[in-house]
Parts: C-alpha cells; sequence; structure tokens
C-alpha cells in the first residue's frame, strides 16, 4: 500500500492551489479528489479512497451517509478507483467499486451496509491484518456518539438547530487523518 492522495504525496501542492486560491477547473477538482492509496496486490494495482462514517440507521437499516458531490468527483475522475469504507459496525470493513455507488439529488445520499462488501472477502489477505483496528474502529464510533450527546444540548438554544442536522453532519464529514496511520503497516 503507497499514500496517494493530494492530503499525503502532494500536501504542498495542497497549500498552494489554497493559499493561490486557484479557480474550480478539471486539473483542480481531479488533483483535490485524489484517492488516498494505490493498493498492489496479486489482483493488480488499485486506487483506493479511504471513508471513515458513523452508522447512520434509517427505517430500522443500518448504513452510512456518502456526499453525492464526493461520490461525483470520484465517479467522474477516478473511476476505476474502490472505496474503503470504515465503519463501526459489523465487519467494520468495506469496500465498493466507485461506480457501483450511484449519487442521489440531495447533498448526501445513504447507503446500507449491504451495498458494500467485506474487505477481508474482496482482499483476504487483509484479514488477519485488520482485526486489531477494529477496538479503534468500536471506539471511534463511541466517539461520535459521545460528541453527540454533547454538542446536541448546547446547540439546542440555536433557533435554526435542528437535531438531525448535527448527527447527519459528524456522520458525513468526519474524516480523520487517523486513516492514514489505520493501514500504514498493511502491504497488500
Amino acid at each position: 500500500m503507497y499514500p496517494f492522495g493530494y492530503e499525503s504525496s502532494l500536501s504542498s501542492l495542497k497549500m498552494h492551489i489554497w493559499d493561490s486560491h486557484f479557480q474550480d477547473s478539471n486539473e483542480v477538482e481531479r488533483v483535490r479528489s485524489m484517492p488516498d492509496y494505490v493498493v498492489s496486490s496479486e489482483k493488480g494495482l488499485k486506487l483506493v479512497e479511504v471513508k471513515f462514517r458513523k452508522r447512520s440507521d434509517r427505517e430500522g437499516h443500518p448504513g452510512v451517509y456518502m456526499k453525492n458531490t464526493d461520490l461525483n468527483r470520484y465517479r467522474r475522475y477516478w473511476a476505476e478507483s474502490l472505496i474503503a469504507l470504515i465503519s463501526p459496525f459489523g465487519d467494520r470493513f468495506f469496500c465498493q467499486d466507485v461506480n457501483n455507488l450511484i449519487p442521489g439529488s440531495q447533498d448526501t445520499k445513504w447507503f446500507d451496509y449491504h451495498d458494500f462488501q467485506s474487505l477481508r472477502e474482496v482482499y483476504p489477505e487483509t484479514r488477519d491484518k485488520l482485526k486489531a483496528f477494529g477496538v479503534a474502529v468500536d471506539k471511534l464510533g463511541s466517539l461520535w456518539d459521545e460528541t453527540n450527546r454533547i454538542i446536541e444540548p448546547i446547540l439546542s438554544g440555536i433557533t435554526s438547530y435542528q437535531p438531525s442536522s448535527i448527527s447527519d453532519a459528524l456522520a458525513r464529514d468526519t474524516e480523520p487523518d487517523a486513516k492514514r496511520h489505520m493501514f500504514s503497516d498493511t502491504k497488500t
């Protein structure tokens, strides 16, 4: 596994794009949406975008929210890539080809965990390497829940506040830098 995304391998370019206030262009959007890793295995090379997401139940079914703008960019610029989803549910490590994740018409789209495959089934060589990270993923899920319990009462006095908006925002937008370290020892 090799770092690829602009957050890690091109961090100086990231700052240059930000500081220079470049107008959005195909080139800028392609660089901004670069997958996080290139994974080398017996199956060949695969571009992988890692997403941490909190479990968000809908109509009694567990799943996650994904930003449609992100999905559209990945599909446009990196159609051959794979989304690796890390979430405190079941197997904790899931994946799906970006072209199989169809964006919706709103800001975000909810996906059932069944829309993903187990990362361990797709890449069996990760099976033993990911076990130790399961506890960390569960702790991250607990941190999301604790954050909700603290923030929601504070914000309840704000007139534009809606309880589900904070939960949804945390579910969609939490992208800790820890994803760089989650698989740093994993050679797949």
